[in-house]
């Protein structure tokens, strides 16, 4: 290590403390390891890493590239490197291999050259700009085509500032002020794809992208990177074209841009320097100069172009005479014109070819320009053409004798014979234009609208609109302005400027009101011709105005009428819909307040039914005229109403002091001045009346009038339908009784609130299932035969039903078909009560018919013609006589009745003679004395049976054998009168509650049993509530407001006692549908109160008298049983005495014991039968 230098070993901290003093930066670096060892202060000074830092990077962290040099130098290579801030640093290199630490290292000594450098390559730089700048103006100048030109300048700029593409686009502004953008020049580096041909380039519309637009007119450079522009849409199009940077520079000379020049940058982003906009900004001004050239070069070979085609191809004829006449130049148009050769004309005197009757009057215009030397218009004279034929020419003559470029008088010439002829066809056709408009419907007029004259022809104008104009008298276009609205005014103005700036319109259509002097508006239609002159400019309107007042009404009434059956319709109730009829007639009518009133069903009165109220005034005269919502009258009493029921529509002027009008002080107090009462008829009969008013005098009225009379024929029904809908669909879900509308095949399609309360089905529920699915398996055929025969006939049967609960219930249908509307209507009656009664009777009456036959109940009945009488089997049994064995009589029955009760008998019988009463029962327990001298108590009942005439025909009774069972006489009777009782139907009481007013109006059905008020306020202790027993009340009302204030609750049901003014309790079934507004607030309910005091006590007599008949039927059950169980004793004991019998003798015995047992079996039936009543 003696041996070796300094820079060849470095291996100790003394030799790196001497690396520190060098000034120059001092790298060492392990290539192995690719890392730095060490840096010293000079290199940590340079590049602004620390010596911590330099320890975690590589060297191609530092080094960008090597820069090529022209020659080699002994100082080290060119490096570019960068410092910790990343800008550029220019150093010159040399390194060395060491030994560091045992390992092989290299050792950097780093020259800073970065000044000297930057300012050598900004020489160059500048150098090569100017070059550019020289070459690009050098290559405009030299090169004629200057597109050519531009194709080169944008190589030599993109390859000067290292582009990688450079174009050209121009600019122009359409007549939408649209900036629109194309693509002309362009320049691309190898590897970068052109966008010349890229059609989306072209008529590139630059208008959405506002900053870039702003940024071109106010001249300033565009200077972008791509990844920085916030507006989608235009990134998007750059970034479409691999565009990663991008300087726009515009083209302008003057105020005027024409383009501009953009270079990108497509590989990396890249900012532009200051010398490369610069340059830019030189080429845009040399490229702006050389496009003002161009143009100014085109402008005058335009204007050369231009004049050889007029005067070659042009449609005036351009000549020059001297001051004799003579031609001494004729255009190349004489040809097309005259038909005459510019070489042969010219040396001509021009007067010889002018018509003999105007050479004076043209030569006159031609000594007036000699002497004055100005120029001249001839107007209107004839020459003859190389046919032979004279045309109508008009010149403009232009002495120039003292312009040396002339030396001459020019005559520019046209031909204006179509435009003669024209004229002279014009004047025939206004001949005949005044005769049309004379005898014309419509009215005819002439506009000069340079003068803003219309001249008016015939007498229409004072018959469509009737305003009293002499024919043919002028008026101004203020006039019609004048008679229009302003709304009116404006709008036809806008319509005709745009009619007549349009050039390609000839015939133009307009609608408008005018108002007429009457005070009526017609609604008009106007139809025009324009006539223009040949800059397209409107000289003159020739039209007519048609009156279409009544089409427009038409439209106008059909459109109303459809709008007021739709609210109708849509409607859920009556009230709501007449209520959005009337605003709509209000906002039609412009009037202030808009009423319905309509008829009670007597015709005897008049109501308010709903009203609308457009604004302040119209509230403040309900308000003032609240107390009147009715009218009594008598129709032919009143005039108003008489018009009414003539269907003829009623106009009230002066309304504060019409005495006519009810109601005119509160509307003198408001201000409203006119009304129209507007009648609704319906099979020639009144409905009701539209009323409407309002704060404008009584000729308001004339355009309405029309169609509102109209309207009343055509509302009538609508109105009637949906009121008596209304009314059907209230009955409908008040009816206690199932109310069911199904197809022809039975699918229901509605069903009222009773079908869910009976059956426990809701009308969602059942809608489109078939009837069937409902009812009973044994009753299937049933009601499919019923709903066959449907069609052909009214249909009642019984049939049973399955409720949602799975229970039975018994129905009573009956079944209509309407043909029209191919559905079948349907009632049913919930009969299951009265069915389990009609079963439970029956069984009773077949017991009873046993305990007859058991008890000997006997029939009888008596012709008062003659003296028989006919006995049933059981009255001969009754009174022991064999059947048939003797003919019964009046006397005979008397025979054996105890003379004690025979007076009481004879009183009876004269009274049923005496007043005979077909279908009255008289019943009458006495003994009788039987034909083995037996007496017994019997039971008759007996009634007269009269004839059609009320004469009495015959009398008829049953006698019962009740000796043992007199006690049960009394219990029996009262279990018959009760259960006919319960047979008889009762009543209901209907009431209506209003909530908005919290009135209630009941109905008269137990008025006078309960003496409660029919009309009166809801609260807890008005007349009905007062009647609720003390128990019930508060849980009652409570039970009400329950339901009402839950708004998805439709329906009221409860449950209570009341008591009567005598101090009766009587049950009653209350039930409500509750009707809400779309706030889900309670507006109304309608409901029906049940007295079912009787039911019930129905329910109870019936069960006393089965408690009766079991006890009844047990009794005679074990009463006769006990006879034969001593038979059959006696019968035994004979059997066990008597082992020898004779044959015959047992082979009795044997029947009659057999006898004996069935009767004990029948008896023993008879008593399980009576167990198994249910009560």
């Amino acid at each position: 290590m003696a041996n070796s230098s300094f820079m060849d070993v470095i291996d100790n901290n003394r030799d790196l403390s001497m690396l520190q003093l060098i000034p120059n930066p001092i790298w060492i670096y392990d290539h192995d390891r690719s890392t730095f060892v060490f840096a010293n202060k000079a290199a940590v000074d340079l590049y602004g890493y620390s010596a911590k830092d330099f320890n975690k990077l590589q060297i191609s962290d530092i080094q960008v590239k090597e820069i090529p040099e022209e020659s080699k130098s002994k100082n080290g290579k060119l490096f570019e490197h960068r410092d910790k801030n990343g800008d550029p640093i220019y150093v010159k290199v040399q390194s060395q291999l060491i030994e560091f630490n045992g390992k092989k290292a290299s050792l950097y000594s780093i020259n800073d050259i970065t000044e000297n450098f930057s300012q050598n390559t900004l020489s160059q730089r500048n150098k090569a700009l100017l070059n550019a700048i020289a070459e690009v103006n050098s290559s405009f100048i030299l090169n004629a085509d200057w597109l050519r030109a531009l194709q080169k300048c944008l190589a030599i700029i993109g390859k000067t500032i290292d582009g990688d593409r450079v174009y050209f686009f121009d600019l122009k502004i359409d007549g939408e002020k649209k900036v629109i953008s194309s693509q002309t020049a362009e320049w691309c580096i190898e590897g970068v794809s052109p966008e010349i041909d890229n059609e989306e380039l072209q008529n590139l519309d630059l208008t959405p992208y506002r900053f870039f637009v702003e940024s071109l007119f106010n001249k300033k450079p565009f200077d972008q990177k791509v990844a920085e522009i916030s507006d989608k849409e235009f990134k998007s199009l750059l970034e479409s074209q691999n565009i990663k940077s991008i300087l726009i520079h515009p083209v302008f000379s003057g105020e005027r841009v024409h383009g501009f020049i953009g270079i990108d940058a497509c590989f990396e982003e890249r900012t532009w320097k200051k010398d490369e906009v610069e340059l830019v900004k030189s080429f845009a001004t040399t490229i702006a100069g050389t496009i003002d050239k161009q143009l100014a070069m085109k402008s005058v070979q335009l204007s050369k172009d231009r004049f050889k085609a007029m005067v070659r191809e042009g449609a005036d004829l351009i000549t020059m005479i001297n001051d004799k006449g003579e031609i001494t130049f004729a255009g190349d148009t004489t040809s097309s014109i005259l038909d005459i050769s510019p070489r042969w004309l010219v040396g001509k005197n021009a007067f010889e070819f002018i018509h003999p009757e105007d050479i004076d009057y043209v030569k006159s215009y031609t000594k007036r320009v000699l002497k004055e030397k100005k120029r001249a218009t001839i107007p209107a004279y004839r020459l003859k053409d190389g046919k032979g034929n004279w045309r109508w020419l008009s010149s403009v003559i232009t002495n120039l004798s003292d312009d040396e470029a002339v030396k001459g008088i020019v005559v520019n010439t046209r031909d204006i014979t179509k435009e003669k002829e024209y004229s002279l066809r014009l004047e025939k056709a206004n001949d005949r234009y005044r005769i049309a408009a004379q005898v014309s419907d419509e009215h005819i007029y002439d506009w000069d609208v340079a003068e803003n004259k219309i001249i008016q022809s015939g007498d229409s104008f004072k018959r469509i609109f009737g305003f009293k104009l002499n024919n043919k008298k002028l008026i101004t276009r203020d006039f019609w302005i004048k008679h229009l609205s302003k709304t009116e005014s404006n709008r036809l103005h806008n319509e005709q400027v745009k009619a007549f700036k349009n050039k390609n319109v000839n015939t133009v259509s307009f609608n408008y009101q005018l108002k007429a002097p009457d005070g009526t508006t017609k609604q008009l239609l106007d139809t025009a011709r324009l006539f223009r002159n040949k800059k397209g400019r409107v000289t003159r309107v020739v039209g007519s105005v048609k009156d279409i007042t009544p089409v427009f009404l038409k439209k106008a009434e059909d459109k109303l009428l459809q709008s007021l059956s739709g609210l109708l319709g849509k409607a859920s109730n009556f009230s709501e819909g007449i209520f959005d009829m009337l605003e709509l007639l209000s906002r039609y009518s412009k009037t202030q307040v808009a009423e319905y009133w309509s008829l009670t069903a007597d015709g005897a009165e008049i109501h308010l039914t709903q009203s609308y109220t457009r604004d302040k005034s119209g509230k403040l005269f309900h308000k003032d005229s609240h107390k009147i919502k009715s009218f009594s009258f008598e129709f032919h009493n009143s005039t108003t109403v008489e018009k009414w029921c003539n269907e003829e529509i009623v106009i009230w002027d002066n309304l504060g002091e019409n005495k006519d009008f009810v109601r005119r002080d509160s509307a003198k107090k408001v201000g409203l001045k006119s009304g129209i009462g507007v009648p609704i008829m319906h099979n020639k009969s009144l409905l009701g009346v539209f009323i409407l008013l309002a704060d404008k005098p009584k000729n308001n009225w004339k355009n309405v009038q029309k169609m509102l009379s109209h309207l009343s024929e055509q509302l009538g029904p609508l109105l009637n339908q949906k009121r008596v809908q209304e009314e059907l669909n209230s009955f409908f879900e008040l009816s206690p009784d199932i109310l069911a509308i199904t197809s022809k095949d039975g699918h229901f399609r509605k069903t009222n609130i009773a079908f869910k309360e009976i059956l426990g089905y809701s009308q969602q529920e059942v809608i489109n299932q078939s009837i069937c699915n409902f009812t009973h398996e044994e009753d299937y055929v049933k009601i499919n035969e019923a709903l066959s025969n449907v069609k052909n006939e009214l249909i009642e049967l019984r049939a049973r039903f399955i409720s949602k609960g799975n229970e039975v219930k018994w129905l009573n249908w009956r079944f209509r078909y309407n043909k029209d509307s191919k559905q079948v209507y349907a009632v049913a009656k919930d009969i299951t009560a009265r069915q389990k009664v009609r079963l439970q009777l029956q069984e009773t009456l077949e017991k009873l018919k046993n305990a007859q036959d058991i008890a000997n109940l006997g029939y009888w009945n008596r012709s008062l013609d003659q003296e028989k009488i006919e006995w049933s089997d059981e009255v001969y049994r009754i009174y022991d006589y064999e059947i048939n064995a003797i003919t019964p009589t009046h006397d005979l029955f008397l025979e054996h009745m105890p003379v004690d009760d025979r007076p009481e008998f004879m009183l009876l019988f004269e009274k049923m003679l005496k007043k005979p009463d077909s279908g009255s029962e008289y019943e009458f327990t006495h003994r009788i004395i039987t034909s083995t001298n037996e007496v017994k108590w019997v039971y008759q009942k007996m009634k007269v049976v009269t004839d059609k005439k009320g004469k009495p025909s015959y009398i008829e009774g049953i006698i019962q054998d009740i000796t043992e069972h007199k006690q049960y006489e009394e219990l029996l009777k009262l279990s018959n009168e009760r259960f006919e009782l319960a047979m008889k139907s009762t009543n209901e009481m209907i009431w209506d509650w209003n909530h908005v007013t919290n009135e209630v109006s009941r109905g008269f059905g137990y008025q006078k049993e309960y003496g409660y008020q029919t009309t009166e306020k809801v609260t807890l202790d008005n007349s009905w509530f007062n009647l609720i027993h003390p128990d019930d009340r508060e849980h009652v009302y409570n039970s009400v407001s329950h339901v009402l204030d839950n708004t998805r609750e439709d329906y009221w049901y409860e449950e209570y006692r009341i008591i009567k003014p005598n101090g009766e309790v009587a049950y009653i079934l209350d039930r409500a549908y509750i009707l809400r507004n779309e706030n889900g607030e309670a507006i109304r309910s309608v409901g029906a109160s049940l007295d079912a005091t009787v039911s019930r006590k129905q329910m109870y007599a019936i069960k006393k008298q089965n408690e009766t008949l079991k006890e009844v039927a047990w009794i005679q059950s074990h009463v006769i049983r006990a006879p034969i169980v001593r038979i059959m004793g006696m019968l035994d004991l004979i059997e066990q005495q008597y082992k020898s019998i004779d044959p015959d003798l047992k082979e009795q015995l044997e029947v009659l014991a057999k006898s004996a047992y069935e009767l004990d079996d029948l008896t023993r039936d008879i008593t399980k039968k009576t167990e198994s009543i249910d009560y």
